[in-house]
């Protein structure tokens, strides 16, 4: 009867840490996955910015707030950050 008992209790722990294993395995992959695309968002800001002063010491432009081109990279950030508040509620 002990030796039935000791055997059970070895099965469920078994389950037990085969099932935190899946867990942490899928929490895993997430932040992977996450850090992909956190290195897209980043490596698009760093183009974007590089356009930016590209296009700036090019056109002799005063970077003021009212220019097309601040206009829409500060839509672009505004955007990401949204998305990136979308992104820590869902968890």
């Amino acid at each position: 009867m002990e030796r039935q008992r000791q055997m059970e209790w070895e099965r469920q722990r078994k389950e037990q840490l085969m099932a935190e294993k899946a867990r942490e395995y899928e929490q895993l992959t997430a932040l992977k996955s996450r850090s992909n695309n956190l290195k897209c968002e980043l490596e698009s800001l760093v183009s974007c910015f590089y356009i930016m002063l590209v296009f700036k010491s090019n056109m002799y432009l005063s970077f003021s707030s009212d220019t097309p081109f601040f206009l829409a990279f500060s839509v672009y950030i505004k955007l990401l950050l949204v998305s990136e508040s979308q992104f820590l509620f869902d968890f």
